[in-house]
């Protein structure tokens, strides 16, 4: 602001002098007006760096009362979701079309197709399942701390398999001899070139609240960090386990799962928590959520 007056009051004082100036000192002239222009331009960039930051401030501000909604029009909504509300009480007096966000309709969202983390004897249908088109993405899914029998091994090879190692993953799945003592210092390579078929891994307890997710390629380099893999199948199996805990502490690609009973809880617990992703039951379906899918910007 000061500056924004101190400059006003230069072209000021630089325009009066020049206008006021009779004589036909030419130099004088050209100093003068040189100084004008030279005040008047940086009056101009005061004004817009002045207007600029009140606007933006206001945004901001704007966007922390939530308690706020306001009739707006949006450049497209696919359907009456009331998680536009969301969106809206983080907004006051900004027409959402002038900052380009698109409301997209749940529908649009991918939904998630889990299939449960078997035995050896389940891997070929596993197989199957995962060569299998389906308009969504694809999980792996544990229910931990139910003292299930989630075996390190078997968790690799399930997690490692993709269209190119299809054969060494089944040769070794076949027998325990071969599955109970893998993986091999050799193998490591392997493993860690592989390109999962599945999308993710969701992690949920035994009354099926969904409680985080990995990315499967990102959980497979974590699983060849880990130093004891004891720890590991405790933390899944066990009831007196905490795989959540754990995972938090020992698994960078764990990632809580934001929770709520509809899209418009999710979505507010994915902004104020500032979770960019997550995979959520909403009205019994499953769902992987990406804010971007949702508030696209442009």
């Amino acid at each position: 602001m000061i500056g924004l007056l101190l400059s006003l009051a230069g072209a000021s004082i630089s325009l009066v002098l020049l206008i006021i100036d009779k004589k036909e000192d030419k130099k004088k002239r050209i100093i003068l007006t040189l100084a004008t222009t030279g005040f008047l331009i940086f009056f101009g960039q005061q004004f817009l760096n002045y207007f600029s930051s009140k606007a933006s401030d206001q945004i901001f501000k704007n966007l922390d009362d939530r308690t706020k909604i306001i009739n707006t029009k949006t450049t497209r909504i696919d359907s009456n979701i009331s998680v536009l509300q969301v969106l809206i009480s983080k907004l006051d007096n900004t027409s959402i079309d002038k900052i380009g966000i698109v409301v997209k309709s749940l529908d649009d969202l991918e939904n998630l197709y889990a299939f449960d983390k078997g035995n050896p004897e389940a891997w070929a249908k596993y197989q199957t399942w995962l060569m299998t088109p389906l308009n969504g993405k694809k999980a792996l899914r544990f229910i931990v701390n139910t003292n299930r029998h989630y075996n390190y091994s078997l968790v690799l090879l399930y997690l490692m398999t993709d269209r190119s190692n299809l054969e060494f993953v089944r040769n070794t799945i076949d027998s325990y001899q071969n599955w109970s003592k893998f993986p091999q210092s050799s193998d490591w390579d392997l493993i860690n070139s592989s390109k999962p078929l599945c999308d993710l891994v969701i992690f949920e307890n035994h009354n099926g609240k969904i409680i985080g997710f990995a990315k499967a390629k990102e959980l497979l380099e974590n699983l060849y960090q880990i130093k004891n893999n004891q720890e590991f199948e405790y933390a899944l199996n066990s009831e007196n386990g905490d795989f959540e805990n754990y995972a938090t502490n020992n698994l960078t690609s764990f990632q809580i799962s934001a929770r709520g009973q509809s899209i418009e809880e999710v979505s507010t617990c994915m902004i104020n928590e500032n979770i960019s992703e997550t995979v959520s039951y909403i009205e019994s379906v499953r769902y992987y959520l990406n804010l971007s899918l949702l508030f696209e910007l442009k």
